[in-house]
């Protein structure tokens, strides 16, 4: 089996952990472990050469934009930042026959909503990340980073010299956000903006009927928790090991987990008001 240690991807920065986790959604041929070091980085394993069976599971643009969250899609109706439920109700449906309907869940659910408007809108989850401006939904966003992300610097990429670009990313990368006295556009590596999208497969949004809250999400909310093992695991077996964010230290520590860090949430100053999520690490 081979395999490719990633400095590119730490695992003390949250969208660098979700590209890798990413990996095995995009491609169900790799198994993830990280190196055990006080900041471990993901090492991808696969039959071959993990990052030829990367480049050849890449999405193209014109795949990402038929997503079941495209904004706009023929003969439905469309799915703005806020939905209303039958506009979810609509694209549900759609998500359902389609093997990257996960898109729809990562993002809205149905167990919880605003009624601030006329029409109920459906709550955005965690790494829904308010936008400054005319960004667009997150689908708008992803097309825009996917464009400037192809699969030949992939290697650049997981060896942690991936080229930046100026956009907004997913909206949640507390890296993109550059001092106050720089008023350029934020930077991101639209490489690793893509594959958190896909990270985002195993953390669907749940809800108690008054709140959307994130799988992994604890204290009603407020922080994202996560963590690193020493064994090689699938999207599989990365998603049960997701089921486990209730039990203590000890029986994640039986199961291979070695370290864990958890969201802290950076808000910048007016007239900014953009939000990020940074991370510490959970002793």
């Amino acid at each position: 089996m081979g395999e490719r240690i990633c400095p590119g991807l730490p695992a003390d920065w949250l969208n660098a952990w979700l590209a890798a986790v990413g990996a095995t959604v995009l491609c169900p041929d790799l198994r993830l472990s990280w190196t055990d070091e006080p900041t471990p980085v993901a090492v991808l394993h696969a039959d071959g050469d993990p990052l030829e069976r990367l480049r050849a599971a890449w999405p193209t643009v014109e795949e990402l934009a038929e997503l079941p969250i495209v904004r706009r899609l023929d003969g439905h109706e469309e799915l703005p930042p806020n939905p209303t439920v039958d506009a979810y109700i609509d694209r549900a449906a759609v998500a359902r026959s389609d093997a990257r309907g996960w898109s729809l869940s990562a993002l809205f659910t149905d167990l919880a909503w605003s009624e601030r408007e006329k029409a109920h809108v459906i709550a955005k989850g965690f790494f829904t990340a308010p936008a400054p401006g005319p960004v667009g939904t997150v689908h708008d966003r992803l097309l825009k980073v996917a464009d400037s992300a192809p699969p030949d610097q992939l290697e650049q990429v997981l060896a942690g010299s991936g080229p930046r670009v100026g956009a907004f990313g997913l909206g949640f990368d507390v890296t993109r956000l550059l001092s106050r006295a720089d008023r350029t556009a934020g930077q991101v590596i639209p490489h690793i903006e893509v594959l958190a999208f896909f990270g985002l497969a195993l953390l669907p949004v749940r809800g108690d009927g008054r709140r959307a809250v994130h799988r992994g999400t604890a204290g009603r909310g407020t922080a994202f928790r996560w963590w690193t093992w020493r064994n090689p695991l699938s999207a599989a077996s990365i998603d049960a090991l997701l089921d486990l964010a209730a039990v203590g230290s000890s029986p994640l520590r039986l199961l291979g987990v070695t370290r864990a860090f958890e969201t802290v949430r950076y808000q910048a100053p007016q007239p900014e008001s953009l939000v990020a999520l940074g991370s510490r690490p959970v002793r």
